[in-house]
């Protein structure tokens, strides 16, 4: 399939009001990449410094944000799905927004990889593809690939000029498994129906990549495919939201309320961790795999064992909503620091995982709906 190209240069239209003003930094100044805490709200995102939790930047957008990082820990990517509109952050200097507008339909995930970025329509089925070096630009040329119909998915730059994109089923919001697509021109190299109901994505050690399906897990290395299934013994549950690391071969899954599914993608077995509790946000913090539990705790597994090595509590115990969009206490990681955003009292607490040690509340001044850590020392969101 060709793809077609479209050249953007418009100026920003979403208003951002900086502390100090907004402002591209000066090129003579040569502004260092600030690691910087970036909490969405209901009106925007306001940048946090990492070290200190004094607020930098306020960024304001017209409906909720939500915010993916890039691999390059200087950029982030500020997605309006509502209004059709994606937009590259930059955190060299004062975290500010470039020039650069991506439209699309319905944009959902955006994913970095190497010189890539790949935007996802769920409105169209279309991809845009991204470069690095366009980034900081004010207009660019994207190279747009139509390989399949609109649905709710995601399209992973790999090596090679390729990527790995979601598939759609022949009934309406059906999702069957992914593909392999040429970036260069969008041809369909090989297609993987074995995973139903794909959702969730992330990579691993050795540049393994995994989704999540409705009975287990599919893992591709080097144009490989294997799939870690649901043990027979457990509970019902899927795996619709990955957590990985670079560093490590076991990819972590939210499989149900109260069970977190450790996957070893190089054996491709699953293990079953029952914390016995309603839990949320999963994500890696350095050798080690967290969950905010309910009960207000942070419990800290060892991958390896499939074991809590502890559960340290940073807020008070909390009710998970049936809305998924409703507000709920969430995390990010930053090396060895566990930052927790607690809606409830609009507050910030770090929790140290090398002496255990929990922070005094941060207060905001906004509700905050989602916390992405970013810049140097922060890992790889989307």
């Amino acid at each position: 399939m060709k793809p077609t190209r479209t050249s953007l240069a418009v100026a920003c239209a979403l208003t951002a009001t900086l502390l100090p003003a907004l402002a591209a930094p000066s090129a003579e100044a040569a502004p260092k990449v600030r690691s910087t805490i970036l909490v969405t709200h209901a009106d925007g995102v306001l940048a946090l410094d990492a070290r200190t939790l004094k607020p930098v930047a306020r960024i304001a957008t017209t409906s909720r944000p939500t915010v993916a990082t890039s691999e390059d820990q200087r950029h982030f990517f500020l997605i309006q799905g509502d209004k059709g509109l994606v937009q590259i952050g930059d955190l060299r200097g004062t975290p500010h927004l470039n020039p650069l507008r991506v439209n699309a339909a319905k944009p959902s995930h955006v994913v970095s990889h190497g010189n890539t970025t790949a935007i996802f329509d769920d409105g169209t089925g279309t991809i845009q593809l991204l470069k690095k070096s366009d980034l900081g630009k004010t207009s660019a040329t994207l190279r747009t690939l139509s390989p399949f119909p609109a649905h709710h998915g995601v399209a992973m730059p790999i090596e090679k000029g390729r990527l790995l994109v979601s598939t759609p089923g022949k009934e309406a919001g059906q999702r069957v498994g992914f593909a392999r697509v040429k970036a260069s021109n969008g041809r369909i190299e090989k297609r993987w129906n074995n995973c139903p109901k794909i959702h969730g994505e992330a990579e691993a050690a050795g540049g393994v990549v995994a989704f999540g399906c409705d009975d287990g897990v599919v893992i591709y290395r080097k144009g490989k495919v294997t799939k870690a299934y649901e043990p027979a013994e457990g509970p019902d549950g899927f795996s619709s939201h990955l957590a990985g690391s670079e560093d490590s071969p076991i990819i972590a899954g939210s499989y149900n309320d109260t069970t977190i599914a450790l996957i070893n993608t190089r054996t491709a077995r699953t293990k079953l961790l029952d914390l016995g509790l309603v839990y949320g946000t999963v994500a890696w913090a350095e050798k080690r795999i967290i969950a905010l539990g309910t009960d207000g705790k942070v419990h800290v597994i060892n991958p390896g064992k499939g074991k809590v090595e502890a559960a340290i509590r940073v807020i008070d115990s909390w009710t998970k909503p049936e809305d998924f969009y409703a507000a709920r206490p969430t995390l990010t990681t930053l090396g060895h620091r566990v930052i927790v955003a607690d809606p409830a009292s609009k507050t910030l607490r770090v929790l140290d995982l090398e002496t255990g040690e929990v922070s005094e509340p941060t207060t905001l001044d906004v509700e905050p709906l989602g916390v992405n850590a970013a810049g140097p020392g922060a890992g790889h969101q989307h």
